[in-house]
Formats: C-alpha cells, structure tokens, sequence
C-alpha cells in the first residue's frame, strides 16, 4: 500500500526546487544522507510533479485558448 504524499502549496516559487531535480546529486546535498535524505527527496519529486502537472494544465488551457480564438 503506498502513502500519498501531499505537499503544502508554496506562494513564491523557488528556484530550488528545479535545481534538486533537473541537476546531478552533489555529494553534500540531503539526499546523500540517511533516512532523512529519502524524505527530502520525496518531497522534492512530489514538488516537482505537482510543477509537472500545473505546467500541463497550463499548456492545455492556452492551447483551448488558441482553439477558440481560431473559429
């Protein structure tokens, strides 16, 4: 059974978050360290998919927009 994992929405959107996922492990950062680090990485994959799915929806919108603009 798996724990589904909610993340608090944030009102300014750091750029730190992108940084955890879209670069390579450093060996200093959270992630390397023990049980704790599996809990920060959770969090910054969960971060990163709800970033994920708001993009798509925002893509989806403007593309319905550009649809009914062009009837």
């Amino acid at each position: 059974m798996r724990k589904k994992i909610t993340v608090p929405p944030t009102e300014e959107k750091s750029s730190e978050s992108t940084a955890l996922v879209a670069g390579p492990k450093a060996p200093g950062t959270a992630w390397n360290k023990g049980s704790g680090g599996s809990i920060d990485r959770d969090l910054a994959l969960a971060e990163a998919e709800k970033e994920k799915k708001l993009t798509f929806i925002k893509a989806w919108e403007e593309s319905e927009k550009a649809k009914a603009d062009n009837k």
